[in-house]
């Protein structure tokens, strides 16, 4: 292999390099996640350019062509285009990040990047309240019933399945054995639920155990 073919092979890499990172700013533009390596992505870019420009003059002095000039041409080009855009989207970001906690950058169909800025809820962690235990002491059961319904049973968030599994977790002694047989399913939450409430619900024994 001739040097030209070696160095030309070289310079090939360059240019791949170069690609290889404006496709990943094309992602970075919708993509947070990436967006966040951009400052060493970017450190990385500009080094291109004196690699090539190193390999691309030893090349010139061997094949001092109109071709090979060209070459350069379009390397520096496209170069600069995609370090121009890439630190101008920096730039835009930077701004988002100064003005806004959170934000997100999206790109319209014409190729414009836009960016949204998006106000999140400031979110307050509630302390956790511990699911109750019922025993099967009818004294204990509207109490038990009352916050159960309201913890998980009126949660519309909660899909069946789960309900059931927090279900049998809050049920020990012989409450626990009215529903063991059931599968955990999401069907099998209202019917244990419900064998729950007949076994329970008995107003006359609740008293009884009030007394």
């Amino acid at each position: 292999m001739s040097e030209v073919s070696k160095l030309v092979n070289s310079r090939g890499r360059i240019k791949a390099k170069l690609t290889a990172f404006n496709t990943y700013l094309e992602k970075a533009a919708t993509d947070s996640a990436k967006l966040a390596e951009l400052p060493s992505r970017l450190e990385r870019a500009v080094r291109l350019w004196d690699e090539f420009d190193g390999i691309q003059d030893q090349i010139e002095e061997l094949d001092a062509t109109d071709a090979q000039i060209r070459e350069r041409e379009n390397f520096e080009n496209s170069y600069h285009a995609i370090i121009t855009s890439t630190r101008a989207l920096q730039s835009r970001q930077d701004r988002v990040n100064q003005s806004s906690p959170m934000g997100s950058i999206s790109e319209r169909s014409g190729g414009d990047r836009q960016i949204h800025i998006v106000n999140q809820p400031t979110i307050v962690k509630l302390p956790d309240i511990e699911l109750p235990k019922f025993d099967g002491s009818y004294n204990k059961w509207i109490s038990f019933r009352e916050l159960f319904e309201s913890l998980i049973d009126a949660d519309p968030s909660l899909p069946a399945v789960k309900k059931l599994h927090y279900l049998r977790l809050a049920l020990i002694g012989d409450a626990a054995t009215i529903i063991n047989l059931l599968e955990i399913t999401g069907n099998n939450y209202v019917i244990a639920w419900n064998l729950l409430k007949q076994r329970y619900e008995n107003k006359r024994l609740i008293v009884e155990h009030h007394l």
